[in-house]
């Protein structure tokens, strides 16, 4: 997250899901899939 000079804030993040495919436990893939619709729900809120 940063401010840019006119003021307006820019808000990134890294997708859980693609980080997570690297593990090769299943769990911890569902796990990056749920934290994925988290932050694409927030996403969203914060782009209305």
């Amino acid at each position: 997250m940063y401010e840019q000079e006119d003021g307006d804030v820019v808000v990134s993040f890294m997708d859980p899901a693609t980080v997570l495919a690297l593990a090769e436990s299943a769990d911890v893939q569902r796990v990056g899939s749920i934290a994925k619709e988290k932050l694409l729900r927030v996403i969203a809120k914060l782009s209305a």
